[in-house]
Formats: structure tokens, sequence, C-alpha cells
């Protein structure tokens, strides 16, 4: 069993399905703050050595979190079967589209 499998989440007094309740959390967190998101989505290309080499590592090994809840997900059948690394993508696109919403002061419902 992964260190993924073995986390339980609790959302009043009811466990949160795993992966869906950590992509869920991951997701509304960045909905309730899109500043952490900020440089994830564009600003890391501002970056100077090293810190660009550490984002550069960070953000490969946060994708590979992502691809790996989803297909987690998918394999527990909480995710409809596709193609995860396509699935991530579509994820990490979305986070984009809502911070630049955010970024515009749309108002967006962080419940979900």
């Amino acid at each position: 069993m992964s260190a993924c499998e073995k986390l339980i989440l609790i959302r009043e007094g009811a466990a949160v399905p795993l992966p869906y309740g950590l992509l869920k959390k991951k997701l509304s967190t960045a909905l309730e703050y899109p500043y952490l998101i900020s440089l994830f989505v564009n600003e890391w290309t501002n970056l100077s050595e090293p810190s660009l080499s550490i984002f550069k590592n960070r953000r490969i090994a946060y994708v590979k979190q992502i691809q790996e809840l989803v297909a987690l997900g998918m394999l527990q059948g909480q995710l409809r079967s596709a193609d995860s690394k396509i699935t991530t993508c579509l994820i990490l696109s979305s986070m984009k589209w809502l911070y630049n919403l955010a970024v515009e002061d749309e108002k967006i419902n962080t419940i979900a």
C-alpha cells in the first residue's frame, strides 16, 4: 500500500474517499488562495538559478503526485477510467483557467 493509499481525510466526521478528497483539497486551496498557484502558472519563468532548477524539480514532483492520485482514483473507481497523463494535464490546465478568472476578479464557488 502506497503512502497516498494510507492517508485518510476526515471531513465532518465522515471519511472522504481517496484520492478524490486529496484532489478536491488541492483544487479548493488553489481557488481560495490563487496567489499560491501564480508561481506555478506563469511567474516561475522569472526565476534565476539555482531557484529555477529547484522550482522545476518541485513542479515535476507535484505533477507526478497529481498523476499518481488520478491513476489511483481510476483504479479504485472514484474517477472514470482514461489516460491518467491526459487527465492530469486537464486538471492542471483547469487550475490555470481558474487562476486567470481569480486574477480578473471573477467570483468562483469554492464549494464543489
